[in-house]
């Protein structure tokens, strides 16, 4: 268990850490003390998440502090499996929607859901100075609805290269025919894996 000012005196100690893992059970009061660092933080470039049992508000305070930090530098945050599940679409949108240093966003084998994906698309295309080139979704639990909206994504985005979405039966055929469309329409698409 990481006690909260194990993790706020962290990127004290270490001001210049660009790779910042956080494993475990954490305290609540860890998450806000993390929270609270990295609303100020211009250092870290790669956040690794792999936490249990913390509430989707711990989350989504976490997300929208990165999210309104201008000189924060993350580039890649990454959830662990089992860290995330369904009820967090306030946590995503707001990040993706004004965060301009993230390219990879990785939340595979996690149990989403459509409104969360929908979320992350919205906020994606709401932000003009995006650079988010990588999406992970792989074994996520998403379906129809979060196909729709991913075709929706691809249809105008300019920056994603890699859209994951293998292991989710649920998106059906229409989903996978309207990213095909997507594709066709977007003649400026810089994406070159979609699985």
């Amino acid at each position: 268990r990481v006690e909260a000012r194990s993790v706020a005196r962290l990127l004290d100690l270490h001001p210049q850490c660009a790779h910042l893992v956080i494993q475990g059970k954490v305290a609540e009061n860890g998450v806000m003390a993390l929270t609270g660092a990295m609303a100020e933080n211009t250092t870290v470039q790669y956040l690794t998440l792999d936490l249990k049992d913390i509430s989707p508000d711990a989350i989504t305070k976490l997300l929208g502090a990165i999210g309104q930090n201008r000189s924060s530098d993350v580039r890649d945050v990454r959830f662990a499996a089992g860290s995330l599940s369904a009820g967090l679409h306030g946590a995503f949108g707001p990040l993706l929607q004004t965060n301009t240093s993230l390219r990879s966003l990785t939340l595979d084998s996690n149990k989403l859901d459509d409104p969360l994906i929908t979320a992350i698309v919205d906020g994606t295309l709401r932000n003009h100075g995006t650079r988010l080139s990588v999406l992970n979704l792989r074994e996520t639990c998403i379906g129809a609805l979060a196909g729709e909206a991913l075709a929706g994504l691809l249809r105008s985005n300019h920056t994603l290269e890699v859209l994951d979405m293998r292991n989710n039966p649920e998106i059906r055929d229409t989903a996978g025919a309207a990213l095909a469309r997507a594709l066709q329409e977007n003649t400026k698409t810089r994406l070159r894996k979609l699985v």
